[in-house]
């Protein structure tokens, strides 16, 4: 599966609904209720197609994320407030907990990336409360897949964004988290071979479609993968896939914290424009 680029352009980019593939979602037919799970990730996969539509970093938060609250004013106060605290120097561009950019450190994936956690939940931290119509925080290593899949199905992400609750607060993992609470969801790779990295769009891919098959009254999902330095932004409705341009989480403080406050405002069930008023 590969990613066909979107050409920079000035002018306004219609939704990019109109650019996905359409039709039957691919979980309503009877080998997807009944085959195995190999079989269910090969339809999956090819009901998708080969090439997934890129889009550019300025129409991805324009268009494809959901409206917000946020202004760039409200983004800019935040990247200058995590700057202001110590956790990115725009000198050295360095993270505090992450010295080294994760594609020179030598460590395996799951170290390299686990100084994420503070840094993602600092920046999500710096969001005005008021600004937030929701809490997240993020969390690493899940070892059970979410609640509410498929007995056969141990799908575990890398990571999550996951909205608070009375019963997710407190949680020192994810284990038990419904999918219901997960605004994001993450993969990481360091390194690998071209076949490791076709490798994760998969799992990506696979991860986004649980919780619209958990829950159909849930129009789309969002995921996020990380390969090396650059996040890559993905987004799953009923009417397909669509990405976004990578972001060097190292060389880009100020582009990298715009994308993490924005996983606060998505809205897990229907479209924007098909929400009741007072719809959660």
């Amino acid at each position: 599966m590969e990613l066909t680029s979107t050409p920079s352009r000035t002018e306004h980019l219609q939704s990019s609904v109109q650019d996905t593939p359409s039709g039957q979602w691919p979980t309503s037919t009877r080998l997807f209720e009944s085959g195995k799970l190999e079989h269910r990730k090969e339809l999956l996969g090819a009901k998708l197609g080969k090439t997934l539509p890129e889009k550019t970093q300025a129409h991805w938060l324009s268009d494809i994320l959901p409206p917000t609250k946020l202004t760039r004013d409200d983004i800019n106060g935040v990247y200058k407030r995590v700057v202001q605290d110590g956790i990115y120097c725009p000198v050295s561009k360095t993270w505090r907990e992450l010295r080294k950019p994760p594609k020179t450190d030598p460590r395996h994936e799951t170290k390299v990336y686990q100084p994420l956690v503070p840094i993602f939940n600092a920046i999500l931290d710096a969001v005005p409360p008021a600004l937030a119509p929701q809490k997240l925080i993020y969390k690493q290593k899940p070892y059970t897949p979410p609640t509410d899949g498929r007995p056969d199905d141990r799908t575990k992400p890398d990571a999550n964004f996951v909205r608070i609750t009375s019963s997710t607060a407190n949680a020192t993992s994810i284990d038990k988290i419904s999918w219901i609470n997960i605004r994001e969801i993450q993969e990481f790779k360091k390194d690998g071979t071209r076949a490791d990295l076709e490798e994760i769009i998969k799992q990506i891919i696979w991860h986004l479609h649980m919780p619209l098959d958990t829950d159909l009254r849930r129009w789309c999902v969002y995921g996020s993968t990380i390969i090396n330095n650059n996040m890559r932004g993905y987004r799953m409705s009923r009417e397909g896939v669509v990405v976004s341009q990578e972001v060097d989480i190292t060389e880009a403080g100020s582009a990298f914290s715009c994308r993490i406050c924005h996983p606060d405002r998505v809205r897990k069930r229907v479209p924007p424009w098909d929400r009741p008023q007072n719809h959660p």
